[in-house]
């Protein structure tokens, strides 16, 4: 994912410089973040933050969620045409992630919020893509009835321990 992580970066600075040329007004800027547990590396984020603050423009970030299980190859992009049959070796956390991987998720997301709030002179917002592992869009796709776990809340509507680091990172800029 990260080249094609690189290759949406600098188009989207592209394309916001080539419409302020133009006399064409840009308000903000939107990064899905659609992540991984290791993917896009944290440095690539931040490159990212960093070229897009050059614009001048503030950064959303949108529909954020970061998925914990193994991202198939033939899945990577946005082709949401694509599906693949759900079969038991695809969906090993039914009863839930084992506790070192939701404390990896955990990790992930204080080490992505962590970014957002040293660059938060330009991250103007972060919007989740769901509330509750239970209405995750990836529970249908790419494998329809997989049973993800992206979200900062548990399947149940209870907060996970990256809502506490969620939290946290928040609580220390106050």
């Amino acid at each position: 994912m990260s080249r094609a992580f690189e290759f949406a970066r600098e188009a989207a600075v592209r394309l916001v410089t080539s419409l302020r040329e133009r006399g064409i007004p840009v308000d903000g800027i939107g990064e899905q973040g659609h992540w991984l547990l290791d993917d896009p590396p944290l440095e690539e984020i931040e490159t990212a933050l960093v070229d897009l603050a050059k614009t001048g423009k503030q950064i959303s970030i949108t529909e954020l969620d970061i998925d914990p299980l193994p991202r198939l190859e033939e899945l990577v992009g946005a082709d949401v045409s694509k599906r693949v049959e759900l079969t038991p070796e695809l969906n090993p956390y039914v009863n839930g992630l084992p506790e070192e991987l939701q404390q990896r998720l955990a990790r992930r997301y204080r080490d992505i919020f962590s970014l957002f709030v040293k660059h938060r002179a330009v991250v103007s917002r972060v919007t989740f893509w769901g509330v509750t592992d239970a209405d995750t869009w990836l529970n249908h796709w790419p494998v329809p009835g997989r049973t993800y776990h992206p979200l900062l809340w548990g399947r149940q509507g209870r907060p996970k321990p990256a809502f506490g680091v969620v939290v946290e990172a928040l609580r220390d800029t106050a």
